[in-house]
């Protein structure tokens, strides 16, 4: 549930973390206002030992500076995607992951939970989603209402956590 403030800036510099009054090291400083940046860290871990085919999932509670100085509490559901498709067949051709079976992947959760009026929209401007790249980019919305993001990793994130193959992120409001 903790990050240091600068993997959260590598991340997203418009993002800031609930600081902790007394923290036991700088590397847990902060509460977590988003579950990317340790998927990605560990994607990265992975990466760093030729481990590209990487399908990594988290369901946890995120903390974030609410109005009046309040820390509101949420869960939030989060992946992180790269490598080859996960089903391999010797029918099927040979491909990397990509914004499709990431999205497909979320249609069938969606499907299997019962939830109906899952839609697709572009996602939110550049400017305000930094972590995203720019053109492979969708925002979730549910009856209306934006849940979440999922896209791509925008290459300079990528850099940043030393990903060495494209990636593809998702996180959900719960």
């Amino acid at each position: 549930s903790f990050l240091s403030p600068q993997e959260l800036e590598s991340f997203d510099p418009s993002l800031s973390g609930v600081p902790i009054l007394n923290p036991l090291s700088q590397e847990e400083a902060v509460l977590r206002p988003s579950l990317l940046p340790s998927l990605l860290k560990t994607a990265a871990l992975h990466h760093s030992h030729k481990i590209f085919d990487v399908r990594l999932f988290e369901f946890r509670k995120i903390f974030q500076k609410g109005k009046g100085g309040q820390i509101d509490e949420r869960l939030s559901l989060a992946g992180v995607l790269s490598g080859t498709r996960l089903l391999s067949h010797w029918s099927l051709p040979k491909g990397e992951t990509d914004l499709y079976d990431l999205k497909g992947l979320l249609e069938r959760l969606f499907a299997g939970l019962g939830l109906k009026g899952l839609e697709w929209q572009p996602a939110a401007p550049p400017a305000e989603v930094s972590f995203l790249h720019p053109q492979v980019a969708l925002g979730v919305v549910l009856n209306g209402e934006r849940i979440g993001l999922l896209g791509g990793l925008h290459p300079n994130v990528a850099e940043q956590f030393e990903l060495k193959r494209p990636t593809f992120i998702f996180e959900i409001d719960w």
